[in-house]
């Protein structure tokens, strides 16, 4: 059985750490940048009702919502999104989020 390191398993936490908050700090800034502009309706849609535009996403959709976030600021044509968009909707879907 090989021996596992405290110091490797904390680096392994910390990085895995470390990504989520990038990802919820990317999918703030999109979506605070996104509510302003021509998409505001189309993205306000797509996500949870629970959700608060401009705070990092939590709960069990948390990565689909920083995913479609994500594409959503980084695209003129929002329907390059509809990838995300579906798999948001199936998060939502088996978690019972309206």
């Amino acid at each position: 059985m090989p021996r596992r390191s405290l110091f490797g398993e904390a680096a392994t936490v910390a990085g895995g750490v470390a990504v989520g908050n990038s990802l919820g700090h990317v999918a703030g800034q999109a979506i605070t940048g996104m509510l302003g502009g021509r998409h505001r309706e189309e993205i306000v849609e797509v996500l949870p009702r629970n959700y608060t535009p401009g705070t990092d996403p939590t709960g069990p959709c948390a990565y689909e919502i920083s995913q479609f976030l994500q594409c959503a600021s980084t695209n003129d044509d929002i329907s390059a999104c509809q990838r995300f968009n579906d798999l948001l909707q199936d998060c939502k879907r088996r978690n019972g989020i309206p």
